[in-house]
């Protein structure tokens, strides 16, 4: 938790936020833990995708916007909560309207439940780093899927298997627009992302499915 508190840190010197940056990290810790989200945690996703944010920073136009959004986008447990816990949160930290605008905006890419496309540079990286849990090693793909579960474990089995199939099957058939080739289908958005995530997201999503086709039709 440290190492995340020091990278908040750092964000909040470069953006020039006003006040204390204790304070705003300790909101965005307790709603993160209100209530104990397995998956969606501080720990776990956030600091994961922070990790891989590290990465294509010198690919990003503004990223220290990008940065502030994935850190604030699943603070609670719906988008729409999020983006208000968000408003409220940058009006704390002093920042400019047009900056909280660029904020909610970002944040709302990351709805991709709603088929919301991700057009410009920063959206696009901003979706695949939420996403690329989805194309990680075997071992942690199987954490992440074990961790959704029990973060859903109030769901009924069978519904959460046949819901989560869907998801899952809809994430194989999405489709973005590839500069070169056009409309492709593709879970990334970024030619960054599919050379490196693209084929092992296929197969953790593939083997994901057939387990829970198969454990549908035992319940």
């Amino acid at each position: 938790m440290e190492q995340l508190r020091r990278k908040w840190h750092d964000l909040w010197k470069r953006i020039n936020a006003i006040g204390n940056p204790d304070t705003i990290f300790n909101e965005i810790r307790v709603a993160y833990n209100n209530p104990p989200r397995p998956y969606h945690s501080l720990e776990f996703h956030i600091q994961k995708g922070l990790q891989i944010f590290e990465k294509v920073r010198p690919r990003l136009r503004e990223p220290d916007k990008v940065e502030l959004a994935f850190w604030l986008h699943d603070a609670k447990s719906d988008e729409f909560a999020s983006a208000c816990f968000a408003i409220g949160l940058i009006e704390n930290m002093d920042m400019r309207i047009s900056f909280s605008r660029d904020i909610l905006r970002l944040i709302g890419k990351t709805c991709y439940h709603k088929r919301i496309i991700a057009s410009e540079n920063d959206e696009q990286y901003l979706v695949d780093i939420d996403l690329s849990i989805l194309g990680a090693s075997r071992n942690e793909y199987l954490d992440y899927a074990s961790r959704v579960a029990e973060e859903y474990a109030h769901v009924p089995p069978k519904e959460f298997c046949r819901r989560r199939a869907i998801i899952l099957e809809e994430f194989l058939e999405q489709r973005c627009v590839d500069e070169r080739c056009g409309i492709i289908k593709s879970i990334y958005h970024t030619g960054y992302f599919r050379e490196r995530y693209e084929a092992q997201a296929r197969k953790n999503l593939r083997d994901e499915i057939r387990w829970l086709r198969a454990k549908l039709a035992k319940v």
